[in-house]
């Protein structure tokens, strides 16, 4: 009975480590996905969080102006379609837009660098709009993988003035 029992259990541990096994070893990571810029496989490997605006100083060098308390999301499926979740932080809450924790839906392209959002619903800001970014996909000296829409922003009432102020969005694996 304890041969059985302990057989059972070491056919099971073997058969659990080879299916784990496997299933990691055939999926790329992230880093492989994005190691040549920007790639559909890249966008769909990871939630990509935007923690902080950014502006150029007088130096030209980027710098945060503004960090959040929760990120904006934009999580890109592989069917083609993204979803976007604004972050909680009342900073950027501006002039009765009520986007905070407010969810976009819609789909997406990639064509060469040129990442087109078409939004489907959500809060109602882009009446339908689409946004179309020269985005670009790169490793920061951190060693974080980042998405900058080129200029465009999601968060387009979130200030006064815009001018100069940009997003750059964090990936985040997914497990």
């Amino acid at each position: 009975m304890k041969k059985s029992f302990l057989f059972c259990a070491l056919a099971a541990s073997i058969f659990f480590t080879a299916c784990s096994s496997s299933s990691s070893s055939g999926e790329k990571s992230l880093t492989e996905k994005c190691a040549n810029g920007i790639s559909e496989s890249c966008l769909e490997g990871a939630t990509w969080n935007m923690n902080a605006f950014y502006a150029l100083n007088e130096e030209g060098a980027a710098e945060e102006y503004m960090t959040l308390s929760s990120p904006t999301t934009i999580t890109f499926s592989d069917s083609g379609t993204f979803v976007i979740t604004y972050s909680n932080d009342p900073k950027i809450q501006s002039d009765g837009d009520e986007i905070l924790g407010q969810e976009e839906y819609g789909t997406w392209t990639l064509s060469g660098s040129t990442l087109t959002l078409n939004i489907s619903f959500g809060t109602g800001i882009f009446d339908g709009t689409s946004l179309v970014s020269n985005a670009t996909v790169s490793t920061s000296e951190t060693g974080k993988i980042q998405l900058n829409l080129g200029g465009v922003l999601i968060h387009i009432y979130a200030f006064k003035s815009t001018s100069g102020i940009y997003e750059v969005f964090d990936a985040v694996e997914l497990p």
